[in-house]
């Protein structure tokens, strides 16, 4: 090809990706939070649960305390 046509066509492809890569690029679609669901998820079982929940859970002395005695006058205590 004495008129250099395929080496201006390869330079001009070449010219045209360097383009290309100078482009920034997109933005990013910042996508919305899911509506949360009105119930907790369900939680499953294990040993860390087990423990979690014997370490938050109703104690023996607080299952004592929330005792009702009955034939006893309970104090009242009037916040006001």
């Amino acid at each position: 090809d004495p008129e250099g046509k395929a080496g201006r066509e390869q330079r001009d492809q070449i010219a045209s990706r360097i383009d290309k890569w100078q482009e920034p690029p997109p933005a990013r679609i910042i996508k919305p939070l899911a509506v949360p669901d009105s119930q907790p998820k369900k939680r499953r079982g294990g040993r860390r649960l087990r423990k979690q929940k014997e370490r938050y859970g109703m104690t023996e002395m607080r299952r004592q305390q929330n005792r009702v005695n009955f034939n006893t006058a309970e104090e009242e205590i009037m916040d006001g």
